[in-house]
């Protein structure tokens, strides 16, 4: 089990509530109100707020109080979002039931496909992904350790991994290239995501920094009963 300071955990809670219960322009509670709805202090609401503020969830208006803004306007970190960011968009509270951290070489198809010499050091996550306490999928990504110093040691502490990734180690993904498959469930992946699952969705992703590194790879192994897929097309004249 990950155990996420206090601030943090009410910033993935107060950010879930956002998306389901609040529109654009929206009022919220008083810090005062906040803290007594989730049981904690005045102190850990304010830091809460102010980690939504800085990713552009809310903003403070004098003689008005906090407000919603407007989706369109939201900091999310990179152009590729994160898991956490589209389940907190979709109005869920985003956790992880557990956790594991290590260093291993590289398997040779991720090898290749991150441009890493053969048995080069990769850091493997493996997690179990909750939305409102729910089990959704099983993640595992994997990153070339010369990226991540450290990360092995001390795990991640944010719920997001790309927010983690950016406020420690400055790596922000820029593009991605993904794959999706529907597939049975495993009899493994049913002790995990649960023994009524039938069918899963398995997307496997390449994720690059701006100047083209291959930053992470990854794979999520996702109930198709709890999990939404969505994908943005432009027009191509659109995006030159």
């Amino acid at each position: 089990m990950v155990h996420f300071p206090k601030y943090e955990q009410v910033r993935r809670k107060l950010a879930g509530w956002i998306g389901s219960d609040f529109g654009d322009g929206d009022l919220l509670p008083t810090h005062r109100k906040i803290a007594e709805r989730f049981g904690v202090s005045l102190i850990t609401v304010k830091r809460a707020a102010d980690e939504l503020a800085r990713e552009g969830w809310i903003e403070s208006r004098r003689g008005v109080g906090t407000v919603v803004k407007a989706k369109g306007g939201r900091g999310v970190p990179t152009g590729v979002s994160s898991w956490t960011d589209s389940i907190a968009e979709l109005g869920g509270v985003p956790s992880t039931a557990w956790a594991s951290v290590k260093t291993k070489a590289a398997p040779a198809n991720v090898a290749r496909l991150l441009g890493l010499g053969s048995r080069a050091s990769v850091v493997e996550i493996r997690r179990l992904r909750c939305s409102d306490g729910l089990p959704v999928c099983v993640m595992t990504n994997i990153l070339p350790a010369v990226l991540v110093p450290g990360l092995q040691h001390t795990g991640l502490l944010r719920e997001s991994l790309y927010q983690d990734l950016a406020e420690r180690f400055k790596l922000e993904a820029s593009t991605a290239r993904e794959s999706v498959t529907a597939r049975e469930t495993r009899s493994a992946e049913q002790q995990q995501i649960g023994a009524d699952s039938r069918v899963v969705l398995e997307i496997t992703r390449v994720t690059r920094l701006e100047n083209g590194t291959p930053m992470e790879w990854a794979r999520v192994v996702a109930r198709a009963d709890r999990y939404s897929y969505h994908v943005q097309l432009f027009d191509q004249n659109t995006c030159n």
